[in-house]
């Protein structure tokens, strides 16, 4: 009986952290999308590597248009998944610092 308690805990205990993972996430991608500008871009390139403290990264190259001008950003790190040249998705960009872009994970 005690080792199906301890065996409960651990997958309530694991079920808590993901729950926060997700949940933290979801408000950070709020944040981002209240604040930020949303902006249709195109993908020109993109690679996903293992990163050197563990586990992998996507990076993207992109094209768009803001304030009228067509601009060009390289290695945007973006949520995992298969982005092919030509896909078209939505960045965030800052007003306050045009350089800061985001793509925030899609739920």
């Amino acid at each position: 009986m005690w080792f199906l308690k301890k065996v409960l805990f651990v997958f309530a205990f694991i079920a808590l952290c993901i729950s926060f993972i997700i949940i933290n996430d979801h408000v950070a991608s709020n944040k981002i999308k209240k604040n930020f500008i949303p902006v249709e871009a195109e993908i020109t390139f993109s690679i996903t590597s293992k990163r050197r403290i563990g586990g992998y990264a996507t990076r993207v190259n992109i094209k768009y248009t803001y304030n009228g001008e067509q601009k060009t950003a390289r290695e945007i790190i973006a949520p995992l998944g298969n982005y092919k040249t030509g896909y078209k998705i939505t960045i965030y960009i800052d007003p306050k610092d045009e350089n800061n872009i985001k793509i925030p994970n899609r739920f």
